[in-house]
């Protein structure tokens, strides 16, 4: 995962046993919460849009 200045793209498939796709337990916290949206092309994937504090960057 990079910092990210406008966006953040997280891929998690739940149905993946390895840990390298486990998803963080603060992230799903977030996401838990947020409304979920089915993609346009794969209904099987949910896309969860978070808005964040806006912040000035210099």
């Amino acid at each position: 995962m990079t910092r990210a200045k406008r966006r953040l793209t997280i891929l998690y498939d739940p149905n993946d046993d390895r840990d390298v796709m486990s998803l963080n337990p603060g992230i799903a916290a977030i996401t838990d919460g947020s409304p979920a949206s089915s993609h346009p092309l794969d209904s099987s994937i949910r896309i969860h849009e978070i808005t964040l504090a806006e912040q000035a960057w210099s």
